[in-house]
């Protein structure tokens, strides 16, 4: 019996199931749902009506006008048509964050129907809506959020992202280290020349946090039809 080659065999497999680990690892963090491609393509030419973030806490009111503010922000980058902010609606924007949840959350999920229907309403050809599920306000930061991409003619989910962005994890943490030191000179040389004072003041900063979450989810959702692949967020300039 030849035992060199059986340990060899081994050790292989067991890299074989370390790699598969870490791969896995690195995807639960992003569960993104194309539903429907076709339409996606044509609706991101289109215009679309952005909810501010969902959420029943009323401490988060401030998290939800800033990270609401930068989604505004990112989603004209990533889509050709009209972006429709909700809070800049005079009809809708007094409605307080908690309403907004009452009236579009229902058993955890967000009333596709309703939405659809507001969007239409305001001329909208799809809805983007974002749930905040979980929050850590401290170093490290984590946020999951959950996207709904919805066609506003047909009332049904074009696209969804379900999103554990966790400053504790080495992928992530890697991805927002480049994207606050971000610039021209970070996209050529960001392996060794980024900047780590940015990096570091950043780390504190819950706003730089919110906006990479923005940018981030968006690049994930928004690029589920593109020809190259979404990890390549990291590349973007900051």
């Amino acid at each position: 019996m030849n035992t060199g080659i059986g340990k060899k065999t081994f050790v292989t497999g067991l890299l074989a199931i370390s790699v598969s680990l870490c791969f896995l690892q690195g995807c639960v963090s992003r569960q993104p749902y194309l539903r429907q491609e076709a339409l996606a393509k044509q609706r991101l030419n289109e215009s679309i009506l952005v909810f501010p973030p969902l959420t029943s806490n009323s401490r988060y009111n401030s998290i939800v006008k800033d990270l609401g503010k930068y989604y505004n922000v990112e989603i004209p980058k990533r889509m050709k048509g009209h972006v429709i902010y909700a809070a800049n609606i005079q009809e809708i924007s007094h409605i307080d964050n908690v309403a907004a949840w009452n009236n579009l959350v229902k058993n955890g999920s967000v009333n596709v129907g309703e939405a659809a229907a507001i969007g239409k309403t305001v001329g909208a050809k799809s809805v983007l809506t974002c749930q905040i599920m979980e929050i850590n306000q401290y170093p490290p930061f984590r946020m999951v959020v959950q996207l709904e991409w919805i066609d506003a003619d047909t009332a049904t989910v074009i696209g969804s992202l379900y999103q554990d962005i966790d400053l504790a994890d080495s992928e992530t943490n890697y991805r927002y280290k480049n994207f606050v030191g971000g610039g021209l000179a970070a996209q050529a040389y960001e392996q060794i020349f980024y900047s780590e004072d940015k990096y570091q003041t950043a780390y504190l900063m819950p706003q730089e946090f919110y906006r990479f979450v923005a940018a981030y989810s968006c690049e994930v959702l928004f690029h589920m039809t593109d020809e190259y692949p979404w990890w390549w967020f990291w590349r973007t300039v900051g």
